[in-house]
């Protein structure tokens, strides 16, 4: 992988990376929002980033500060919104 796609890659590793070091010091929350044509790629998709840091953390929550929902489907945000809950309520076991 090169150029922007793979320091797309390190970054949303990174953010993972950073949210199970948090996870293990006791913070409890991490905060995504959405951005789109963003020159360094940063989080277009937050309800995926969402679901990597739940299935890899034990205790953090995720808030959205920022979901643009009128470029989503409202079912279909209903249902992505339904399976990340259904992801932490897994991971938590």
């Amino acid at each position: 992988m090169g150029g922007r796609r793979a320091r797309s890659w390190r970054r949303s590793d990174a953010i993972i990376v950073e949210c199970q070091g948090g996870d293990r010091l006791g913070f409890e929350t991490v905060y995504l929002a959405e951005h789109h044509g963003a020159d360094d790629g940063y989080c277009p998709a937050p309800i995926i980033q969402a679901s990597a840091i739940l299935a890899r953390t034990s205790a953090m929550r995720v808030h959205f500060s920022a979901l643009i929902a009128v470029l989503h489907d409202p079912l279909r945000l209903a249902e992505d919104l339904a399976v990340l809950d259904l992801i932490k309520a897994a991971a938590s076991r």
